[in-house]
């Protein structure tokens, strides 16, 4: 791993690509009572299109699809992976911007169990049409919600006002009609072009051993 000092901070950070294309950064925080870890993936809701698989032009995506697929993901065998994380002693979350969307949790114990978990959760998905329904109306509420926020509404107002006609002026979770649209099969079509470890890098902070680390991603 390549090591970066800080003289400043008086630290330093590693950070490598692996074979499969993961890049992972690692900032080693001795003496530290908690553990983080942070996946994020190339793929935010500025992200409306993406080349087909043959190579025959674009696939286009309606909005909300990077928001939609961030919710999904949590679903394992139809169980919450929060749950999972949980009994673990672990605290999980993930958020989609513009840009990426980033899965991550925090713990005291019990690291490694956690960061295969994370890794394993979002790099080996399962999708149902049953659970695409389900989550269509979570998603309808939290719209609904984000649209009794002042501060959201009069966000998005001024992203729409400086970048019309652009995906920078539309709310990350998409609209009501944009939400209707996805199906399992744009989520899984997604799915495939974007979480690839090539795609993504993994950011790890806390008092660990940094070899250690990267053996066990690797």
């Amino acid at each position: 791993m390549i090591k970066v000092e800080n003289v400043a901070l008086a630290e330093s950070f590693f950070y490598d690509v692996l074979p499969g294309g993961l890049g992972l950064y690692i900032l080693p925080k001795s003496g530290a009572w908690q553990k983080h870890a942070l996946l994020a993936v190339d793929f935010g809701s500025i992200d409306q299109s993406f080349a087909r698989v043959d190579g025959d032009g674009q696939i286009q995506i309606p909005d909300g699809v990077a928001h939609f697929l961030e919710h999904r993901i949590f679903e394992r065998g139809g169980r919450d992976v929060t749950e999972v994380f949980t009994a673990l002693g672990a605290e999980v979350n993930a958020h989609t911007s513009f840009t990426n969307t980033a899965y991550f949790f925090t713990c005291v114990d019990r690291f490694g169990p956690c960061l295969d978990l994370l890794l394993d959760f979002v790099l080996h998905s399962q999708l149902t049409s049953e659970g695409v329904e389900r989550e269509r109306e979570i998603i309808y509420r939290e719209i609904q919600l984000y649209q009794d926020s002042l501060e959201w509404v009069s966000f998005f107002a001024l992203m729409e006002s400086l970048y019309p006609g652009y995906p920078l002026g539309v709310d990350i979770a998409g609209t009501m009609e944009s939400v209707r649209g996805i199906d399992r099969k744009i989520l899984q079509s997604c799915y495939s072009a974007f979480y690839h470890p090539k795609n993504m890098n993994l950011f790890i902070s806390g008092d660990i051993e940094v070899e250690r680390i990267r053996d066990r991603v690797h």
